[in-house]
């Protein structure tokens, strides 16, 4: 039984102070069926229980409606899929985006109805669709598309709304290998002075993710708090995994950082202020 509150996308415990704003969300897989229902109507625990062995006890009688074998894609994709995702994935934008774009395919669908070959004029289709650069999709984005839709099916088995996943009789389309990139010596330099126009803070930007091991952006969301000077050591939340880490920092790095940090509060960003341009 698993039974808790939800505010605004988070799950919620008792002593957070969100707790008594939150939504009671019943979660439990019966019967090779995954639910998980928000129920609104619960004033405390006791009713959220309540509707909990309601919702059993139609599962039992095959009285549930999400079971049901007229439901449209559309309405599962609204009613499930998006709200699985939100609480499940950090990139759930992503998905959704993608999910909205399958919605409108098979608009008026029946889950049930689609089988293997819809996928694959899914695919047709998509891989003759211009980007937002006037060019053909590239085969890796379909892929994403049709990984959408087999996450969309393989939650609708789950709940009893299909039967299988079509989408798994649906062939990826052949990726090209990885670009290798890099600068060579003369454009690091040139692009090293052309930032140098801009001020240290610029190059400064420039040259720590070489040396710290991560994006630009996420070396900017990182706040005064998150680095030990100390320590040589710079934390990392919010990660995909959801677990923090500790990244250590070389002598290179602590010359940059030291200059950028200086000034910066325990709370602020270490993108909020800036050098002054030479």
């Amino acid at each position: 039984m698993a039974i808790w509150k939800r505010y605004k996308r988070r799950k919620v415990r008792r002593g957070d102070p969100d707790f008594d704003k939150g939504v009671w969300v019943v979660e439990f897989t019966l019967r090779n069926r995954y639910v998980k229902q928000a129920v609104p109507e619960a004033r405390n625990q006791r009713e959220a229980e309540e509707a909990e062995t309601h919702l059993k006890r139609a599962i039992f009688d095959q009285r549930f409606n999400l079971g049901s074998r007229s439901t449209k894609l559309a309405d599962f994709i609204d009613r499930v899929f998006v709200p699985h995702v939100r609480e499940n994935n950090r990139s759930h934008r992503d998905d959704e985006q993608r999910a909205e774009v399958i919605k409108e395919f098979f608009k008026g669908r029946l889950v049930r109805d689609i089988q293997p070959m819809d996928g694959e004029r899914l695919k047709s289709k998509l891989r003759k669709t211009e980007t937002k650069f006037k060019r053909a999709m590239s085969p890796s984005t379909v892929n994403r598309y049709l990984m959408v839709g087999s996450k969309i099916f393989s939650l609708a088995v789950m709940n009893g709304v299909a039967e299988s996943n079509p989408f798994t009789k649906v062939e990826k389309l052949r990726e090209p290998p990885a670009r290798e990139r890099w600068l060579s010596g003369e454009e690091e330099e040139a692009l090293m002075t052309k930032l140098s126009a801009e001020g240290d803070y610029m190059t400064a930007l420039a040259e720590l993710p070489l040396h710290v091991g991560f994006r630009l952006g996420e070396l900017l969301s990182r706040r005064g708090c998150h680095f030990n000077m100390a320590e040589r050591l710079v934390r990392i939340t919010d990660t995909k995994n959801r677990m923090d880490r500790n990244v250590p920092l070389n002598a290179r790095a602590i010359e940059i950082l030291t200059p950028l940090l200086a000034g910066v509060g325990e709370d602020e960003l270490l993108g909020r202020t800036r050098a002054a341009p030479r």
